[in-house]
């Protein structure tokens, strides 16, 4: 999978998955990170946020340091998992023929399914300022997994300078 960067529309919030190897331009410029078909705003990539190997060390989308490690996998997913074990459960309680053991036989799957998920599913990096999700790239530093703490810190804190910034397409 090449990296690649999912980013929300400065303008209309709308998300968008797109590649994203800044080293395939110079430090000078900055390439389109996004333009938004529903809007027709275009985003800046940061090349600065790559180190001389290529490494990630800030946000592309706004070129926040601020970001966390987290799974790459859709939460739907997941969710749906433990949603239909809860369904199944309930149902198997319900049958009265159903030995007592076998009723809690979904949820066990389900943290099966869960754990076999986690370990085989590639970490990626989000940002804590702009919320921009960074897959398939190499890190400069070890990052921490989410701290909601932080995030609220950053939150009521100013916003970074170089946030992003919607330009109108001529």
């Amino acid at each position: 999978m090449p990296p690649s960067v999912q980013v929300a529309c400065a303008s209309c919030k709308k998300t968008k998955r797109v590649p994203f190897e800044p080293w395939t331009f110079t430090a000078e410029t900055a390439r389109p990170l996004l333009s938004c078909e529903a809007c027709g705003a275009q985003m800046e990539g940061r090349s600065a946020a790559f180190d001389a190997e290529h490494r990630l060390v800030a946000c592309a989308a706004c070129g926040s340091p601020e970001i966390y490690k987290r799974k790459s996998f859709p939460k739907w997913a997941g969710i749906g998992v433990v949603a239909l074990a809860a369904i199944a459960t309930l149902v198997l309680a319900g049958v009265e023929s159903v030995p007592r053991w076998a009723i809690y036989v979904p949820l066990f799957l389900a943290a099966a399914i869960d754990g076999v998920l986690f370990v085989t599913t590639p970490d990626a990096a989000g940002c804590y300022r702009c919320g921009t999700v960074h897959r398939g790239y190499r890190w400069a530093r070890d990052l921490a997994p989410f701290d909601l703490e932080h995030a609220e810190a950053l939150k009521r804190s100013k916003p970074v300078e170089s946030a992003p910034r919607a330009k109108p397409r001529v």
